[in-house]
């Protein structure tokens, strides 16, 4: 592990920034990416789901309570 070459290395104010970032990333276990990548992430997840609920009607029909399924 590489200790911290900051100024205020060691004091308690560095020491609960480091803590609450660390715990942040734990809890919401993101990764920088960028917006062009995750526009494309959520279209191609938008094509499968619609491919799927294509190619399975009566699994598309018992989730959205309709009869016939082809019209969704």
């Amino acid at each position: 592990m590489y200790p911290s070459v900051a100024e205020d290395s060691g004091t308690d104010k560095r020491s609960a920034m480091h803590l609450l970032n660390r715990v942040t990333n734990q809890i919401s276990s993101t990764i920088e990416v960028s917006s062009s990548f995750s526009s494309l992430a959520i279209l191609v997840y938008i094509h499968e789901a619609f491919k799927f609920v294509e190619e399975h009607p009566d699994y598309a029909a018992s989730i959205i309570s309709i009869d016939n399924a082809k019209e969704f």
